[in-house]
């Protein structure tokens, strides 16, 4: 699981550690962990912000092949405002590629 983008605003509303640029952590889940060409599979994870307010942002999931091309498959979710501490869950279906490989 990779975080596509965390732009937008940084800022402080008071206390913690919340001024400043945001910063992710990010953990994921593949499921099913293989599939065959052109099949289902979820991508679900979650974002949690360790930085600086995140205000009208962006997340998301992208998919890169096995020689580190991006094969056109991203999920961006918008206007996403996470404070420091806060964690945000995304959940991505979508058919996998139809060039047999790993992603």
């Amino acid at each position: 699981v990779a975080i596509v983008s965390t732009s937008g605003a940084g800022g402080n509303n008071g206390g913690g550690n919340n001024s400043g640029a945001p910063s992710f952590a990010a953990t994921g889940n593949v499921n099913p962990a293989s599939v065959a060409p052109g099949a289902s599979v979820t991508v679900s994870g979650t974002f949690t912000n360790t930085g600086g307010t995140l205000t009208n942002g962006k997340v998301g999931y992208r998919v890169w092949n096995s020689t580190g091309q991006v094969p056109g498959l991203d999920y961006t979710v918008s206007n996403v405002t996470l404070n420091n501490g806060q964690s945000r869950n995304e959940a991505w279906t979508f058919n996998a590629p139809s060039t047999p490989g790993t992603y």
